[in-house]
């Protein structure tokens, strides 16, 4: 952290001594620029460490394209107005070496230190720090993903058990393994530690990139993957993401537990407070297989007003009071059930204590995040206690899980002190108390599920089991380099398996989705394709931070693209002989390429694929760089109205 915040005091004081050559001076706008991106990008590690995320720029663009709404922003305005702060400070560095070509401004002298000091600056920051990017060629990621084809396990059914066990899954938001270590946190979670003892628990259950924050540690931990998103074909590090919540089904091609226990006949259910838009959590279990999701705003006819919330959704106590009345209706039926729950009050920062805790505090209470904890592992213990004296446990494993690490929050310097692991223990009656001491990736605790259900499953995905049986450990799985497996496109694809244009493109009856194959995908939206005319990205708009104009605009001319919205709000990039302004239309083509082709989409009509295919596979010939800057203005202005 020191480095950074060297990198940011060098590029201030390069701001401060600068003073133009010249009365007009492109060498001060040149530097101006750079030392402006310098302390921007150097805010942007600063910002990875404070928040204690390697993967922070993975998880802030997953959720800017899939959505932020209903987030609890909240909860961050300390660090919204910090930002917002340091913004104004890298315009002020970037404003006064500019506003020194005037002739009444002063001129301090020391251009050489200033670029001395901005070229340190670079190498302190960007230069020290990696800022990767997979340029790998088409050959190498065919031969990545035969690799991790042999790697990856995809199971199908699962083995007929005599007697199959029910699973109640409960996710502990930000709830680490940390918390337990009396050595820094002294009586923090006593509920939490005798459970654990009781239980079968994993000691040393890692963070790999793509699974520290919410929808991703349920990925990984449910599917045995890290949340992997499709990539553009520029040799760019990932436009991590398109905005899945818009796109019908959420990794299909990911076989996962709700995929494998629905073979079984169980009752699948989800439970949360927070809303099931956020992240694009509802549309991940409905697509593998959930009967139900339940959040914050399916709850809300049952709420009354009185209840606990906070800034996330629904406080942990009434969370926990409807999951038991829940699994109270699922225990009368005959099939065995699955329901699995999320936490809210533990969330990064400051968290929130449940009312039901009252003046519950740790020690002094000083400590938000730690109360928060403190109250909610008084809760669980209260949840647990009460199950097993209902008999739940005869039938039934319960996991308790962190979701993933925890960002930065009160407690971040002391836990720090500590090894920081994420939380995983079963609890049944038939587990005896075990503590698994081999290292284990989150993804390797998807099989583990299944075989303490009773299922004989060792793989699935990339997660290898250690356990066989429940009291044989076996040894730890081998080594997967995550880095070339979050780089693997075509792998990424394959789990997502965005539909063939081999059949027809049709608007849905209600106007607002297009149908292609089987997905269907929320209006408005653009699908960019790639040289093999194969979909390679598709980008909705809904819950969405990036319009489809300003996806477009960061693409070559060249680029083919389908663009499906309202006829008027293509009209301005339209020809001019294609002006239709009512109804759906659909534009597709090249923003160089000589023409863009228009279907007007009417509900009871479709679009072939074979006309749709012929026309893109001619629309980047002949290119003209006048017909794309008319369209790239077009673009522009499409974002201002």
């Amino acid at each position: 952290m020191l480095v950074l915040v060297m990198c940011v005091a060098f590029a201030m004081l390069a701001a401060l001594i600068w003073t133009p050559a010249k009365p007009r001076s492109l060498a001060t706008v040149c530097f101006a620029l750079i030392n402006a991106v310098v302390l921007i990008l150097c805010g942007l590690l600063i910002l990875r460490q404070w928040l204690d995320m390697p993967s922070l720029e993975a998880a802030v663009i997953y959720h800017l394209r899939v959505g932020m709404e209903q987030a609890g922003y909240a909860d961050f305005w300390r660090e919204i107005a910090a930002i917002a702060a340091y913004l104004m400070m890298v315009l002020a560095c970037l404003a006064l070496p500019l506003l020194r070509l005037l002739p009444a401004m002063p001129k301090p002298g020391g251009n050489r230190l200033a670029v001395a000091l901005m070229a340190a600056a670079m190498l302190l920051g960007p230069g020290h720090s990696s800022y990767s990017s997979s340029n790998m060629t088409a050959a190498s990621q065919a031969v990545l993903f035969e690799t991790f084809r042999d790697q990856y396990v995809s199971v199908t059914k699962l083995p007929a058990v005599e007697t199959p066990k029910s699973l109640i899954y409960l996710y502990l938001e930000s709830l680490e393994r940390t918390y337990f270590n009396e050595a820094i946190f002294p009586g923090l979670v006593p509920n939490l530690k005798r459970l654990e003892a009781a239980g079968l628990s994993f000691a040393h259950v890692k963070e790999t990139p793509y699974t520290n924050w919410t929808i991703a540690g349920m990925v990984a931990t449910q599917c045995g993957v890290p949340l992997l998103l499709p990539e553009s074909d520029y040799g760019q590090e990932a436009h991590y993401g398109n905005a899945m919540g818009g796109i019908s089904a959420f990794m299909p091609n990911a076989n996962c537990l709700g995929d494998l226990l629905k073979t079984a006949d169980y009752q699948l259910h989800y439970l949360g407070g927070a809303s099931l838009k956020f992240a694009g959590k509802g549309n991940f279990y409905l697509t593998h297989g959930f009967d139900e999701t339940i959040g914050i705003d399916e709850l809300a006819d049952q709420m009354t007003g009185q209840e606990c919330t906070n800034a996330w959704g629904l406080c942990d106590d009434e969370l926990f009071h409807m999951a038991e009345r829940r699994l109270l209706e699922l225990r009368s039926m005959p099939d065995p059930y699955a329901l699995v729950m999320l936490t809210l009050d533990t969330h990064a920062p400051r968290g929130m204590k449940s009312r039901t805790c009252g003046p519950l505090q740790y020690a002094d209470g000083d400590n938000p995040i730690l109360n928060a904890v403190h109250c909610t592992d008084l809760l669980v213990g209260q949840l647990v206690d009460r199950l097993t004296e209902q008999g739940y446990l005869r039938d039934a494993v319960l996991i308790v899980a962190s979701d993933h690490l925890s960002n930065r929050n009160t407690a971040t310097d002391l836990m720090n002190r500590g090894w920081r692991q994420n939380l995983f223990f079963a609890l049944g009656d038939d587990i005896p108390a075990n503590r698994v001491q081999v290292n284990v990736e989150k993804v390797d605790l998807a099989p583990v599920v299944l075989n303490l259900l009773g299922y004989d499953v060792p793989r699935l995905g990339f997660g290898i089991s250690p356990v066989n049986g429940v009291n044989e450990i076996v040894p730890a799985n081998p080594q997967i380099d995550w880095d070339q497996v979050t780089n693997s496109s075509q792998l990424s694809r394959f789990l997502w398996s965005f539909p063939d244009l081999t059949g027809e493109v049709a608007l849905v009856a209600n106007g607002k989705e297009l149908q292609i194959d089987d997905t269907s995908l929320s209006l408005p939206t653009l699908i960019l394709l790639g040289d093999d005319l194969r979909i390679a990205s598709i980008h909705p708009e809904i819950y969405s931070a990036t319009k489809s104009a300003q996806t477009l605009l960061d693409r070559p001319g060249s680029q083919r693209f389908i663009w499906a919205d309202r006829c008027g709000a293509l009209a301005g990039i339209m020809d001019a002989a294609q002006q239709p302004d009512e109804g759906q239309c659909l534009l597709y083509g090249a923003l160089a390429g000589e023409r863009l082709f228009i279907n007007v989409l009417q509900p009871d009509t479709a679009v072939e694929s074979g006309v749709l295919l012929a026309r893109l596979a001619a629309a980047t010939g002949p290119l003209s760089s006048d017909t794309e800057q008319r369209r790239r203005a077009a673009l522009a202005a499409h974002l201002t109205d």
